[in-house]
This record gives C-alpha cells, sequence and structure tokens, in this order.
C-alpha cells in the first residue's frame, strides 16, 4: 500500500499543499505499521475506520485492539477516525451490528482520551449504519448518542 499511496501523494502535491487524509490498509482500520513505514509527506493527517465487527470481543479486549491498530498513534502523528458507527440491528452480513453500551460509549471514550478527532458515520438514511431513519428527521439511537457527544464538545 505505501508505494502506491506515495504516487498518489506525488499527484496531489502538483497541484495543492492542502493538508491530506491518509488511509491505511484494511479496510483503514490497521495503522500499525505508520511508526516503521510512514508516508514521507507531512502535511498529512492519518485515517482510521472503526466498526464493532473490526474486534472479537471474546478474543480480546476491543480497547487493547484499538489501540495496538491506531490509538497509539495519537501522541505522535495526527489522527482521525474518519468513520465509525453502529447499528443495533443490521443484520446484513453482521455490518457494523453493535450496542451503544458494548460499542458507542467505549469507542468515544477511547477517542476522548486520546484527544482523536472523528467523523461519525452516515448521515443519509437508509445506508449502513446511519443517524437518521428514512423519514430525515427522527435520529436513530446511533444518530442521538452522536448528537448527545457533539453537545457536550460545544464551548
Amino acid at each position: 500500500w505505501r508505494p502506491f499511496g506515495e504516487r498518489l501523494i506525488l499527484i496531489v502535491r502538483r497541484r495543492s499543499s492542502n493538508l491530506i487524509i491518509a488511509p491505511g490498509p484494511h479496510w483503514t482500520s490497521d495503522l500499525s505499521d505508520v511508526p516503521t513505514s510512514p508516508f514521507s509527506d507531512t502535511n498529512l493527517a492519518y485515517a482510521a475506520h472503526c466498526y464493532p465487527e473490526m474486534v472479537d470481543p471474546s478474543e480480546k479486549d476491543p480497547r487493547a485492539v484499538w489501540t495496538e491498530r491506531f490509538g497509539f498513534l495519537a501522541e505522535t502523528y495526527p489522527i482521525i477516525v474518519s468513520e465509525w458507527g453502529y447499528h443495533p440491528s443490521y443484520g446484513q452480513d453482521g455490518f457494523a451490528t453493535g450496542t451503544l453500551k458494548g460499542y458507542a460509549r467505549p469507542f468515544m471514550n477511547f477517542m476522548e482520551t486520546r484527544g482523536l478527532s472523528w467523523i461519525a458515520f452516515q448521515y443519509c438514511p437508509g445506508g449502513q449504519p446511519t443517524m437518521m431513519e428514512l423519514d430525515w428527521t427522527t435520529p436513530t439511537e446511533f444518530g442521538a448518542f452522536v448528537k448527545e457527544s457533539l453537545a457536550r464538545k460545544r464551548l
């Protein structure tokens, strides 16, 4: 992944000096190789994605996995969790199936204690996981949690 990413960075740099958000392998869920193989460009932030199914809690504490994959980088590199979310009952191949207590609150606490910036996925109804019901008015459980979390961040 890294050589291809370096070529893409060079292409972007021909036209722009803007901040680049750089993903990693495994659906951007594992940035553990960044310290030994970082991108050469320094005007970038690394992106991490995290969903409930990325960790089997019966095998390992999710917080330990999040730390191993990207959390430890927050002390050295700019990190943004550019996708995260859950739905309590999707059932489509188990994607994003989680709970407020078992995933969302622990993950929010994890991000807050490490000072990670985040973007919740997704606002548009009908996708997975979504923050809005199909009426575009009613928040899902996930949407209500995101709204509550953002309200706590107000200055």
